[in-house]
């Protein structure tokens, strides 16, 4: 008696959590249908550089699409050992030290002008928590 009971309730509680995630998917298309439509994307004249956030600790190698023209890279370090950034091109040629043995904690900026719309290669290094960005 106790067992069919407890199966009942178990069959209540898949059967209630599957109307919860129907209705969520639901939501979802609901979100997604009027969007493409109705959004005014910028022409890629009027976009001077995407903004990109990125954190992260130890060694972290990221492949980043910047467009031809300035870019500004942001970095906050809170680790207490060194911190390195730099940026390649997709041959792996350095192009930019964005911080060099840098003693944290330490924040800066670094701008710099980028030769051709194309994917880079951004490379992070630190003994601690670190966040850069690029705007």
């Amino acid at each position: 008696m106790k067992l069919s009971k407890i199966l009942i309730s178990l069959k209540i509680i898949f059967v209630f959590n599957l109307l919860i995630s129907f209705a969520g998917c639901d939501e979802i298309s609901k979100i997604g249908q009027d969007s493409p439509e109705d959004v005014d994307y910028p022409s890629r004249d009027e976009i001077v550089q995407y903004r990109m956030s990125y954190t992260n600790t130890g060694t972290k190698d990221l492949v980043i699409d910047l467009m031809e023209g300035k870019v500004t890279f942001a970095y906050d370090y809170r680790g207490t050992g060194y911190f390195n950034a730099e940026l390649f091109d997709g041959d792996r040629n350095k192009l930019l030290t964005i911080a060099n043995n840098v003693q944290g904690p330490a924040r800066n900026t670094v701008s710099y002008n980028v030769p051709s719309t194309a994917g880079y290669v951004l490379r992070v290094s630190g003994e601690g928590e670190w966040r850069i960005e690029h705007r």
